[in-house]
This record gives structure tokens, sequence and C-alpha cells, in this order.
């Protein structure tokens, strides 16, 4: 793992309130989620882009529990999320030119059922980062709202 994207996994880690350094995710779900990673600007000698998933499990509390994180290519990734289980699902682009470095990142509460096909549309040009959200049928695709980590909700037991 190159040192920037160790730091900057490191930190949305303990944003996210994970105990442990950043780890890659087992992704041993059955693939659910498609995240297409679609770069402008792809790096060179002098600039790098790099783009990851967090992975993070969602308890009764909404207390966050780090499960790791996946790096991302350009074009589409395949990742597998646990069906009924409350995912924050972390998508990062880190753009370092000349020294100088950039972070983007956006998110989503997610709970996939088993069954369903997710895919997420992550678009970055020109320091605009943008990230869409959808169910995949065979009707095709439903864009679904974003939702931040801040609406969960503790459950009632």
């Amino acid at each position: 793992m190159k040192g920037k994207t160790f730091w900057g996994l490191l930190l949305s880690c303990s944003l996210l309130g994970c105990a442990s350094a950043p780890k890659y995710y087992p992704n041993s779900y059955e693939k659910n989620l498609t995240v297409n990673l679609r770069l402008s600007d792809q790096g060179g000698a002098l600039t790098t882009v790099e783009a990851s998933a967090g992975i993070n499990d969602m308890a009764s509390d909404c207390s966050s529990r780090y499960q790791g994180s996946v790096m991302l290519s350009p074009g589409a990734n395949r990742i597998g999320l646990k069906p009924g289980q409350t995912t924050y699902l972390l998508v990062r682009v880190s753009h370092g030119r000349f020294g100088q470095r950039s972070d983007f990142a956006r998110g989503t509460l997610v709970t996939p059922l088993a069954g369903k096909q997710y895919e997420v549309s992550v678009n970055y040009a020109n320091d605009m980062f943008d990230l869409r959200f959808y169910e995949v049928g065979k009707a095709g695709r439903k864009e679904l709202p974003l939702v931040l980590m801040s609406a969960c909700r503790p459950s009632k037991t």
C-alpha cells in the first residue's frame, strides 16, 4: 500500500472509530455491488490518483465497526456486502500533484437485500468528485438517495 493511501485510510479509520490500522476488506460475500470508477486524470510522473472504498458495519446502536478497504481501479470493481447488514460505504479519491494533495470522499448507508444488485458510479475530473448510488434490476437502474451516517437511528430493544 502506498504511504499516502495508508495515511488517508488511517485518518478515515480514526474518524469512523475503528480500533486498528487500515486493513483490506476480505470481500468474501457474493459480489452484489459494482463500483464503477471513472477518472479523467489517472496519474503520471508528477501526479498520483488513488481510490478506495471503506466498508464499515453499523451496529444496532449506530456505532460503526471498520471491516476494511478495497483499493479501486478505473472501470468496474466488484465487492460483496453482507445481505441484511447495514453498512456505511465510504469512497475516497486522493489526488496528488507537485507535492500538493487533495482528498475527496463521499459515503452512504446501505442495507443490501439478498439477491439484489447495487451499483456505485464514481466520477472524478478536474478536482470535482461525483458519486451516485443505484439499485440494479431487470427494469434497469433506479437511483437511490445517499444516506449520511448521521441518519442512523439506534434500534429500540
